[in-house]
């Protein structure tokens, strides 16, 4: 995906923070997924390289999330 992909709305929905959200709530939402994603080695298919291995899945999709987390700054 090129930079400045804009998300369907419903996957906005569900995945951008309100504006002035409690950033003590989202950052318990994202510790419950890690949590999620240790324990459960069900992957969906990537939509581009279709079934992976969860270990290659991970990886991939941790990397895509280092990205994202690069640009939060504490205020």
């Amino acid at each position: 995906m090129k930079p400045g992909f804009k998300l369907p709305a419903e996957a906005e929905k569900m995945s951008v923070p309100a504006p002035g959200e409690d950033p003590a709530a989202a950052l318990g939402r994202l510790r419950r997924a890690i949590v999620r994603l240790q324990s459960d080695q069900t992957r969906w298919p990537h939509p581009f390289f279709g079934p992976m291995p969860a270990a290659e899945w991970n990886r991939l999709h941790l990397r895509h999330a280092e990205l994202h987390l690069s640009f939060v700054r504490e205020p």
